[in-house]
């Protein structure tokens, strides 16, 4: 919001300036020709009028313009939030993958050992009742 009210504000000054400048140059350059005061004021009011068409020109083409980036700027904003969103989407259903196959996995994997266990102490008893009959 301030970056806006800062291009804003620098694209007024600039019009301000060209509009100043011109004014200034064409008053200048009509007080050193050699017219009568009739005539003078008729090239005043002559170059005025053309630096304020120009001045609006160069506006309404300062404002398309500025319009024209914010509305780029805006589009491309938008695919950037959804270009993450669906890699986030993406990652995430993967991390649930991997959690569930992982969980299985170690299940598994205690299913095992819990057997092993089973299986040896059952060997060890019947190799100590093997002992206490010798």
């Amino acid at each position: 919001m301030s970056e806006e009210k800062t291009n804003q504000s620098g694209v007024k000054d600039f019009l301000l300036g060209a509009f100043v400048g011109g004014l200034v140059g064409s008053v200048v350059a009509m007080l050193y020709a050699p017219k009568s005061g009739k005539e003078l004021r008729e090239d005043i009011n002559t170059q005025l009028n053309q630096a304020v068409e120009k001045t609006d020109q160069l506006k309404n083409t300062v404002v398309q313009k500025g319009t024209e980036i914010m509305d780029y700027a805006n589009e491309k904003r938008t695919q950037l939030t959804q270009s993450v969103k669906d890699q986030t989407k993406e990652l995430v259903e993967k991390v649930q993958s991997f959690t569930k196959e992982s969980e299985q996995s170690a299940e598994d994997v205690l299913k095992d050992a819990q057997k092993a266990i089973h299986d040896l102490s059952e060997e060890i008893e019947k190799k100590l009742e093997e002992l206490k009959e010798q």
